[in-house]
Order: C-alpha cells, then sequence, then structure tokens
C-alpha cells in the first residue's frame, strides 16, 4: 500500500462519506491511490495545475493499476471539475490566500460537496472565517508536526453553524474543544517565543534614547541630525506597536490554554 507522510497521512484521514474525490493540486497522486487502496473511496479526479506532477501521478497509478479507478487532469484550481462530478475535495499543501481563491472562483462546484478537506499552509485563521461566512463549517480537525513544522488540516461540511470565537478562529475550536496534544506543544513554543521576543523589546524600551523635542536648539541642528532623530522617535513608535501586537498574541495564547484547562 502507498505509504503517505504524516501530513498527509492526517490529510487522509479526514475525507468521509465521499464516492468520488477531487485531489486539487495532486502532486505524485498518492493520496487518493492510498484511499482507493484503503477502500475509503471508490473514484478519485487528480487534478493539477502543472503537467509534469500530473505525469508523475499517472506513472504512481499505473504501478498500482489503478487507472479505472483514478482520472487525471489539467487544471487550475477547480476549473476542470463539473458541478456535482465529485462530493469531496482535498486542497493540501497550498498557502492560505490560495486555498480561499480556488474555492471563491468555483464555489458553485464546491458548495455541491459533501465534504471539504484542506491544509492550508498558512493564513489558517482566515481560511476557518472564509469557510463560516459562506455557509459551510468546520467539522473537524486535526493538527501533526513533521521535521519542526506543525499542520492544521480540517474537514468542512455544509450548513451554518454559530460563528467561532476569535481564539477558536485563531487556533481551531475542534482542537481546542479536544485538548489536542500538537496544539499544546505548538502554544508553549509560541508562548516562549513570543515572550523572548517581547522581553527584549522591554530592554531597549528602558535604555536611554534621545527623542525629538521642540526646543529652540533643535532647530539650529542640521537636517541630517533631526532626520536621525527622527528616526529614532519612529522606531520607537514601532516597537510600541510590535510590544502591542505580542501582548495582543500572548492574551490570545493564554485564553486557548484556558479552554482546554491547561496550565502549560
Amino acid at each position: 500500500m502507498n505509504k503517505l507522510s504524516k501530513r498527509m497521512q492526517a490529510v487522509a484521514a479526514l475525507v468521509r462519506n465521499t464516492t468520488c474525490l477531487a485531489d486539487v493540486g495532486c502532486d505524485h497522486g498518492y493520496v487518493p491511490i492510498y484511499l482507493i487502496q484503503s477502500e475509503c473511496i471508490g473514484h478519485a479526479i487528480a487534478m493539477d495545475v502543472n503537467r509534469g506532477p500530473l505525469l508523475r501521478a499517472e506513472e504512481h497509478i499505473r504501478e498500482v493499476h489503478l487507472e479505472d479507478y483514478i482520472e487525471t487532469r489539467l487544471s487550475d484550481g477547480l476549473t476542470a471539475l463539473a458541478p456535482s462530478e465529485a462530493d469531496g475535495v482535498v486542497i493540501a499543501g497550498m498557502g492560505g490566500a490560495l486555498t480561499k481563491r480556488i474555492l471563491a472562483e468555483h464555489p458553485e462546484v464546491w458548495k455541491k460537496m459533501n465534504n471539504l478537506v484542506l491544509q492550508p499552509q498558512s493564513e489558517i485563521e482566515e481560511v476557518r472565517r472564509y469557510i463560516y461566512a459562506e455557509g459551510f463549517h468546520i467539522e473537524e480537525e486535526d493538527m501533526v508536526e513533521e521535521e519542526g513544522k506543525y499542520y492544521v488540516m480540517l474537514r468542512c461540511v455544509p450548513g451554518k453553524a454559530a460563528p467561532l470565537t476569535d481564539v477558536a478562529f485563531r487556533y481551531g475550536g475542534y482542537l481546542l474543544q479536544t485538548k489536542n496534544e500538537i496544539l499544546k506543544q505548538y502554544l508553549i513554543k509560541q508562548r516562549q517565543q513570543f515572550s523572548e521576543i517581547l522581553k527584549k523589546l522591554e530592554i531597549r524600551k528602558l535604555m536611554p534614547e534621545q527623542t525629538v523635542l521642540q526646543k529652540p536648539e533643535l532647530l539650529q541642528q542640521s537636517a541630517t541630525q533631526q532626520d536621525e532623530l527622527q528616526q529614532k522617535e519612529d522606531g520607537s513608535t514601532r516597537r510600541f506597536e510590535r510590544q502591542k501586537e505580542l501582548e495582543e498574541k500572548l492574551a490570545m495564547i493564554e485564553e486557548a490554554e484556558r479552554i482546554m484547562g491547561e496550565n502549560i
């Protein structure tokens, strides 16, 4: 049976109640091969915007004699998929902005599906908010760590639900409720990282620094000296804004830890 990475194994595990799966950005075609061999789905359409990955997928499909079960299509996102042709989709390994663009360009396709399995590499909060705004909701999530990186995968289903809180949109309501162990590890690292940066900013704040004052002698200084002082003042403003941002992130982490009932 085809062996998947930990990340893609977690993605495949979220595929539910799907007869025909569309795999957008299929790369080597490993996910549909695995799901067919596991008898989780009956048919798959492996799609990619580039011909190279499709050729690799076709080679792997032939190696396991699944040509009758998995077809390949050159497609930018969901463009080559007709409405109701598949009842589930996997969009994994792409940035959050690209994931949203793929969905936004063809709502007539994915809104007829039973399941969306998404694994955005970035901007996860924005993807969660988009899903809820479009009349779907997240029924299940998972989070894994692989080679020092953290990955979140979402299983989205049709139907409106009560909007999530800000902390749930940030870190995942399902992950918080189920006290996901990988999320706990992630929060610890985030808290340590943000606290260290905040401490450095506070130390710099205590260091004596000349500020721009409206004094008569300042008017006698050269334009270069005034520019230097202005740059220092701008730097102080940026540090203040960064400090405020870090304090808000730490407060969000504290709230997430409280929800999970963990003093970590």
